[in-house]
């Protein structure tokens, strides 16, 4: 029995402490920010944000600026500044500031629950690149501290173009990290061609060991109590047992 539960440990234990390691250091050393909010672009006043320019780039005609609060109020109903900005080619961009980053982030959850079942690729900043349901246009949509902003444009150059063009976010340069926080920025670099490798050995190592275990696990060793039988008690036993005709 107690080798039983030392195998069913020693098995579990090789795939689920991996896995507590991994999200262990992810919570201690979480990726750096790349991006941060321009505070001076992004100032507001009760009317929208002051210098729209700045936020959605020269591409957005002034004079196609609303209220991004009527365009999507399932999604912008907690905004405390939010607009919507359309181009002259068929392209928009929506920006909205929240009270905080969580917020933020809950409306980003709300965009793509009102979208339905889209396949989202997210990029190194955090910005999530996909298709537009009803009309098959590219989209960039992202959050950055408390600040959300979706970009669409009818082809996937042209988003990403409209999307440069906004200087509401700015570059940041993440603190270099030594010890275990370095080496876990490192892995992260990695190219995923490695992590492929690596999991396929661990997986190999895994199925090696659970066969070892159940070797050992069900392994009945000889009990060393029988002794063997004399030839006077070998020939006594089979002559009182007739051979078969």
């Amino acid at each position: 029995m107690l080798r039983v539960f030392l195998f069913f440990a020693a098995f579990m234990g090789a795939i689920v402490v991996p896995q507590l390691v991994a999200h262990g250091l992810n919570y201690l050393y979480p990726r750096q920010l790349t991006l941060g909010e321009d505070e001076n672009a992004l100032q507001a006043t009760a009317g929208g944000f002051a210098d729209p320019a700045r936020v959605f780039g020269p591409s957005v005609r002034r004079d196609l600026v609303q209220d991004g609060r009527a365009v999507y109020p399932q999604v912008l109903g907690g905004a405390e500044t939010a607009q919507f900005g359309l181009t002259g080619t068929g392209a928009s961009v929506l920006a909205a500031r929240f009270a905080d980053a969580a917020a933020a982030t809950r409306a980003r959850y709300a965009l793509f629950t009102m979208l339905g079942k889209v396949k989202a690729e997210e990029d190194g900043n955090g910005f999530f690149h996909f298709t537009w349901p009803q009309s098959g246009h590219a989209a960039i949509a992202g959050t950055v501290g408390r600040t959300l902003m979706l970009w669409v444009a009818p082809e996937r150059d042209g988003v990403a173009r409209l999307k440069a063009e906004s200087r509401a976010f700015r570059e940041l340069t993440p603190a270099t990290r030594t010890g275990i926080g370095g080496w876990v920025d490192e892995v992260r670099g990695w190219h995923f061609s490695r992590y492929v490798a690596i999991i396929g050995a661990y997986t190999l190592f895994v199925a090696w060991l659970f066969l070892k275990l159940v070797s050992w696990a069900t392994e009945v060793p000889a009990q060393p109590v029988a002794h063997p039988a004399s030839a006077a008690l070998f020939r006594e036993t089979h002559a009182k047992q007739p051979f078969p005709e």
